[in-house]
């Protein structure tokens, strides 16, 4: 499932807890820490895409998961000082295209 993917990690309270770690990551300006949260990030996604079993979810939030990945990776070559691989993940990030899917 999308959640047993560790994509989105939710605590007891089911609060998304992984948002808040990587923001106070970046507000703090610790790279280490927001490299290895971005790293976790983009594992998760991977393992979500090839693992996923529900086809029907899939197709739905493939489009959001692909851009969180490039978004991730972005962020991730940017901090590694590879402005032009950032480029071209935003660039991806920013050309996905959603399918609105009506009820």
């Amino acid at each position: 499932s999308f959640y047993g993917s560790l994509v989105y990690q939710r605590t007891e309270a089911k609060k998304f807890t992984e948002d808040m770690d990587l923001k106070k990551a970046f507000e703090e300006k610790n790279t280490e820490i927001l490299k290895k949260l971005l790293e976790e990030k983009i594992k998760a996604i991977e393992s979500y895409k090839k693992n996923q079993a529900n086809q029907a979810l899939y197709k739905e939030i493939n489009p959001f998961v692909s851009s969180l990945k490039n978004l991730a990776s972005a962020v991730l070559a940017k901090l590694e000082g590879n402005l032009n691989q950032a480029e071209n993940y935003f660039e991806k990030a920013k050309n996905i295209k959603i399918q609105v899917l009506g009820e």
